[in-house]
């Protein structure tokens, strides 16, 4: 807040709201005397189950809007059904109920961007930068700048945390690139990084410690190829390297090469 910046986004789960209260984070974000959204996040839980929630919080208008998250993670986030069966087999009861009371979540509806400044804020959590088909419904649905909200609090020991944190920033950088947005990722027990339009990092925070990271971030209306029309390329690149290949195949140059008549033979009448 003292760097007088717009957006203020923190990782996965932070519950600022739920911890400081609405009042005091009012009484923060109001020191700037100008609107100021915070992006926040938390488990929320009703008659239909627990949800993992994004909520825009604004200084001026408090929440204004929420968004669930969509994709969820087999056995971080729900059991398959092959791996409830297992366990009853076994007998093992016990952990099913508890695995069901600390860490099942339901999926939530499409992620909604939301206005902010006369610009569209599209937010998606942790492992939903995984399929590329979430982003590019952001940018289709009028989203201008990408956000991630993560935390990889149960892989930040040994090697698996750095080989994790460089396949989320190549994905990232993938969907920069592809739908020519500037991307924020906040994370806990990871780095923060952002990314301009072509997927190029312009800044990051320090592994391992508290920080905060600041930027100066850029927003694009503007829909790229691949975020109209999507994978539709690869499959005709599909296509084509397909039917190169069947070409150069050997059955098929010996198919063409008996069509071709010898030049060493002679025809008898």
């Amino acid at each position: 807040v003292q760097s007088s910046h717009d957006i203020i986004v923190l990782p996965e789960d932070s519950r600022a709201l739920l911890y400081l209260g609405t009042t005091t984070i009012q009484k923060i974000l109001n020191r700037e005397q100008k609107e100021v959204v915070l992006i926040d996040s938390a488990q929320v839980s009703d008659t239909s189950g627990t949800r993992e929630r994004v909520f825009f919080y604004s200084s001026s208008r408090g929440i204004v809007g929420t968004s669930d998250k969509t994709f969820l993670m087999p056995y971080g986030e729900y059991l398959p059904h092959i791996a409830v069966s297992v366990a009853q087999l076994f007998g093992l009861q016990e952990w099913l109920s508890a695995f069901h009371d600390s860490r099942e979540y339901q999926k939530g509806s499409t992620a909604t961007p939301i206005l902010f400044g006369g610009h569209v804020l599209g937010v998606l959590f942790c492992s939903e930068i995984i399929p590329e088909s979430l982003y590019r419904k952001l940018a289709g649905n009028g989203a201008d700048i990408f956000f991630n909200v993560a935390s990889h609090a149960d892989f930040h020991t040994g090697r698996g945390e750095r080989i994790l944190y460089n396949q989320t920033l190549s994905a990232a950088k993938m969907k920069s690139a592809a739908n020519g947005r500037f991307f924020i990722q906040s994370g806990n027990y990871m780095p923060s990084f952002f990314l301009n339009e072509r997927g190029e990092i312009l800044g990051e925070s320090a592994r391992g410690k508290d920080s905060v990271l600041i930027a100066t971030v850029g927003f694009n209306t503007a829909k790229t190829f691949y975020t109209r029309w999507g994978d539709w390329i690869l499959f005709i690149a599909l296509l084509v390297v397909t039917y190169s290949l069947w070409m150069m195949s050997p059955a098929n140059s010996l198919s063409n090469r008996s069509r071709v008549p010898d030049r060493n033979t002679r025809s008898v009448l």
